[in-house]
């Protein structure tokens, strides 16, 4: 309850959905699907570490996984 979890975008006949996956309340993943023949979807996935920092990200464009990103966050300033 109180999670946003689907965005509709609507203009003209375009229309674009963005969907949020949750865990807890963290989002490890968004999706985006259009409505127009030519644009691309993508999905992003993304992971944490115990202080809740993300320290990856892998984003798939229309089903081609893109290289991970990988985040470190120094242990004195974080």
């Amino acid at each position: 309850a109180g999670v946003l979890k689907t965005v509709n975008l609507q203009s003209d006949g375009f229309i674009c959905t963005i969907r949020y996956r949750q865990i807890g309340p963290l989002t490890d993943r968004q999706i985006f699907r259009f409505s127009e023949d030519g644009m691309v979807n993508a999905r992003f996935d993304y992971s944490y570490d115990n202080s809740f920092r993300v320290t990856s990200m892998q984003g798939v464009i229309n089903e081609t996984p893109l290289p991970i990103d990988l985040y470190q966050f120094d242990d004195i300033s974080g």
